[in-house]
């Protein structure tokens, strides 16, 4: 039974591999057609990481300095003073739970480690969606109280006991179509459970394999 359990969490990664490869290159297009172009980081970094003694691959971090733009890291860079790290961490389902969630803890490890480059009594954490549950979860999870100075997410996904249909977007009654300010109002359901099939396929099989267990409710 365990055999043929493995053989379909494989088979299963397999797909959603493929279909992530089909779907993912087009909002990149979209991205690039776009009128605002993204604006070359001050400098890019890939750092060689070790996790668990195991695995060493490389991260990309794109470091922005203060500077005069209206890109988000730019923009973010210049108001505060900070420099932004912006981390190109493992992407499901090419790499799943725990893979994006250990890149980042290794950066904020390799940032905390250099004093004489980065304040670490000033770190600041934050993130996008996804990135927001990561960030989250790393803040929680992996690091003790008072790490961080400032956490800052936007729209993040912090609790999968709620099922996707039922996650709507609090809009005023008088609004129609898109919201005010832009943006599709909520994720439609089917594409949420894809998002979160590509993160933790099969939870039970994959985690047990890495002799990890899994906690699939997070509320903050």
């Amino acid at each position: 039974m365990t055999a043929l359990s493995t053989l379909r969490f494989k088979i299963h990664g397999l797909l959603l591999t493929l279909l992530t490869k089909i779907i993912r290159p087009v909002p990149i297009a979209l991205a690039h057609l776009s009128r605002t172009p993204k604006p070359t980081p001050d400098l890019i970094e890939n750092v060689l990481i070790n996790i668990n003694s195991t695995t060493d691959h490389k991260i990309k971090l794109r470091i922005y300095n203060p500077f005069s733009t209206t890109n988000y890291c730019r923009y973010t860079a210049t108001e505060t003073g900070h420099t932004v790290i912006d981390v190109a961490y493992r992407l499901a389902p090419e790499h799943s739970f725990p893979a994006a969630l250990e890149d980042i803890a290794a950066v904020v490890s390799h940032v905390r480690s250099q004093p004489d480059r980065y304040d670490s009594i000033r770190i600041s954490i934050g993130g996008f969606s996804a990135g927001g549950n990561l960030a989250t979860s790393v803040a929680v999870n992996y690091f003790p109280p008072g790490t961080f100075k400032n956490f800052i997410t936007f729209y993040p996904v912090l609790d999968t006991s709620i099922p996707a249909p039922t996650k709507i977007a609090n809009m005023p009654a008088e609004a129609s179509g898109r919201p005010k300010y832009g943006g599709m109002g909520s994720v439609p359901a089917l594409a949420m459970r894809f998002f979160q099939a590509c993160y933790v396929s099969s939870p039970k099989v994959e985690l047990a394999e890495k002799g990890l267990s899994f906690r699939p409710v997070m509320r903050i």
